[in-house]
C-alpha cells in the first residue's frame, strides 16, 4: 500500500550494491512510517491492534500517540511493537528529527531521535506502544535494557514455529483489548 517510485523501486533494502548506506534511508522511513498511517485514515479502517514491526515501523507509535492522538483509530486502538536485534549500526542524520515534522511533539525523544541509529529508533517504538514482545532470540543490549525500564506488558522471543507463538500472542492482544 505504500509506495515511492524514488524510494523504493529496484533498490535494495538499505545498502546500495557498493554496500553504501543509502542516505535518504531516513526520508525513507519517515515516509514509510507516515504513509502506513495515512493509509488507515484514508481507508477508515480503525484496527483494534496496529503491530509493528522493527525499526522502519518505529515511529508509527511515536505519530500516533503525537501528531496523530486525536484520530480516532489512535485513540481506541492499541499497539505493539516488536523489537529485534538490529545489524544496522549507521546513523541516520542530524536533520532527522526536523525531517520528521514532530515540532513541539519531539521534546520527549529529541535526544534520541538526534542522528539516531535504528536502535534509537526501535526505542522510540516500544516507548510509544501500549506493548512490546522481541522478536528475535538476541537484541541489543540497550534495548533489551529500555524495554524492560517501561512499564508496559511485554512478551520475550516465542518460536514463530511453535504452537505457544500464537497462543502468546493472543494473550497478549486479550490482555490489552480488555
Amino acid at each position: 500500500f505504500v509506495d515511492n517510485e524514488d524510494f523504493f523501486h529496484k533498490r535494495n533494502r538499505f545498502y546500495d550494491d557498493d554496500g553504501n548506506f543509502y542516505e535518504d534511508n531516513d526520508e525513507r522511513t519517515i515516509f514509510f512510517n507516515k504513509g502506513a498511517i495515512e493509509i488507515l485514515l484514508k481507508l477508515g479502517w480503525m484496527p483494534d491492534i496496529i503491530h509493528c514491526h522493527g525499526w522502519m515501523t518505529g515511529l508509527i507509535p511515536l505519530y500516533a500517540r503525537t501528531i496523530y492522538k486525536n484520530e480516532p483509530v489512535f485513540r481506541q486502538g492499541k499497539i505493539v511493537y516488536t523489537a529485534y536485534q538490529d545489524v544496522i549500526d549507521e546513523q541516520l542524520g542530524d536533520n532527522f528529527v526536523k525531517k520528521t515534522h514532530l515540532k513541539r511533539n519531539a521534546d520527549k525523544v529529541k535526544d534520541t531521535l538526534t542522528n539516531p541509529r535504528p536502535v534509537d529508533i526501535q526505542k522510540v517504538g516500544a516507548s510509544y506502544a501500549d506493548a512490546v514482545s522481541e522478536g528475535d532470540t538476541q537484541i541489543a543490549d540497550e534495548l533489551k535494557t529500555h524495554i524492560g525500564s517501561l512499564n508496559k506488558p511485554t512478551l520475550g522471543y516465542q518460536d514463530p514455529g511453535s504452537e505457544a507463538f500464537t497462543n502468546a500472542y493472543v494473550d497478549l492482544y486479550q490482555k490489552l483489548l480488555s
